[in-house]
């Protein structure tokens, strides 16, 4: 039985053919784990309308001719994956929801990639959604274009709609190799500070406290439309462009995003600011890998909604106020075993509370690969957010805090056919772990 070796950096190496032998995967498919590579997972589902098969039929076909047509073009692949999940009802599912309501313990998700290399240096992928959730829509959850600058994997140029540069999540997300399910609350936690209103006081904030996750805040004079800010966001990438390198054990990612780290861009740019965001890296071998990374970028759209009667104080816009985001990782392997543990805090600014809006999070996960074929995986989970004073000069969180321990294992029957079961348990606040919140799954995983 081969040992286990270190999960890598899935943002670059699926594109780059894992150039770097230390950038291997968790699993027995090599192969398989590129192919499913450099994007967080679209909680994707089947059903799509003429008009989304024409889409995708015009896209593959774009890609098909660019790829012919050109002297050291490479065949276009189209791969994907489905997965089918069955499971009780439970009140937890909830807790895992996205922005759109899609949840990793949904029924039916479907991801479609298609990847070509025009040339030797050129690389592109495109990545399409179908869900049940929305079964007569396709989006596009990635394309992403990347550009070797400096041979050797000194410097390649990435852009497009393109995963955020930070921590280490996102790395492993993609190629969903991992028997754990869901993901880390600091990933996807929603909470109660809105996108698209802003709370007249402190105390508006924290009459909200609790909503956000499993339904838009609601302050006492203004309900929000949309679900609350996460910390980071694991299911959306951002419209932007990033330079990837290494040098010897060094490795780094820096660039300009449209969106930040938890709330990215989904269409339209919602301000004129830009995120500023970037990771800098250490890996003195394929058994431990550190790094640190931050974003700093305003988060409220221009048209933001302000509460009746107040404004903006002097000269101040919506983009003046910002979310500032520091994520510390680490990984680690030996033998058969590899832990993964990140340290993310966020700060939000909203205009008529002074006390700023600070957030942390963290995760320990643990892997242990039991026979070929067959890993068992275990996470703690937890978010907090801190204190702020009311009116009356009581302090409190602004936000619920929550906590959440992940069990799973996964058997690959082959190197297409994966089953998965999972457990996961949520507590919040003083009412500790909710046996209602239980989630319990069996996955089918089919790769083609």
């Amino acid at each position: 039985m081969k040992s286990l070796r270190r999960i890598s950096t899935a943002v670059t190496a699926p594109l780059l053919g894992a150039k770097r032998e230390h950038q291997a995967r968790l699993g027995p498919s090599a192969t398989a784990l590129a192919c499913l590579g450099a994007s967080a997972t679209a909680l994707a589902r089947l059903g799509a309308t003429a008009a989304n098969l024409a889409l995708l039929g015009a896209a593959a076909t774009t890609l098909a001719l660019f790829s012919a047509t050109t002297a050291h073009a490479q065949a276009v692949t189209v791969h994907g994956r489905m997965t089918s999940t069955l499971r009780p009802e439970s009140d937890g599912v909830a807790l895992n929801e996205s922005n759109r309501g899609e949840t990793p313990f949904d029924f039916l998700d479907v991801d479609l990639f298609l990847d070509a290399a025009p040339t030797d240096d050129l690389q592109l992928r495109t990545w399409l959604v179908f869900n049940d959730v929305y079964p007569h829509t396709m989006s596009l959850a990635a394309a992403i274009l990347l550009y070797e600058v400096v041979d050797g994997g000194r410097l390649y140029l990435q852009a497009g709609k393109i995963p955020v540069p930070l921590g280490n999540y996102l790395d492993r997300f993609a190629a969903d190799r991992s028997p754990i399910i869901g993901i880390p609350l600091a990933w996807h936690w929603h909470s109660s500070l809105a996108r698209d209103i802003v709370p007249r006081s402190a105390d508006a904030l924290l009459a909200a406290s609790g909503t956000g996750q499993t339904a838009p805040p609601v302050y006492p004079d203004a309900a929000s439309s949309r679900r609350g800010l996460a910390l980071l966001y694991a299911a959306c990438y951002d419209y932007g462009a990033v330079a990837i390198g290494s040098a010897g054990s060094w490795e780094y990612r820096a660039g300009l995003l449209a969106g930040t780290p938890g709330n990215p861009a989904a269409g339209n740019d919602a301000n004129d600011s830009r995120t500023l965001a970037g990771r800098l890296g250490w890996s003195p071998g394929p058994f431990l890998r550190v790094g640190a990374s931050g974003a700093w970028g305003a988060y409220l759209p221009d048209d933001v909604g302000l509460p009746d009667g107040l404004s903006l104080s002097g000269s101040d816009e919506p983009g003046d106020y910002a979310q500032t985001a520091l994520v510390f990782d680490i990984e680690a392997s030996r033998g058969h075993g590899a832990l993964f543990s990140e340290v993310a805090w966020s700060r939000y600014e909203s205009p008529f509370i002074d006390d700023d809006l600070d957030q942390v999070s963290y995760y320990v996960e643990a892997l242990y690969r039991v026979a070929a074929g067959w890993t068992v995986g275990a996470r703690w989970d937890e978010i907090r957010f801190s204190e702020i004073a009311s009116d009356s000069g009581d302090s409190s969180r602004w936000s619920e805090s929550h906590k959440r321990l992940e069990l799973g294992s996964s058997y690959d029957v082959s190197r297409s056919f994966t089953i998965r079961t999972g457990l996961q348990m949520n507590h919040a606040g003083a009412e500790g772990f909710d046996p209602d919140a239980n989630v319990v799954a069996v996955q089918l995983i089919g790769r083609f």
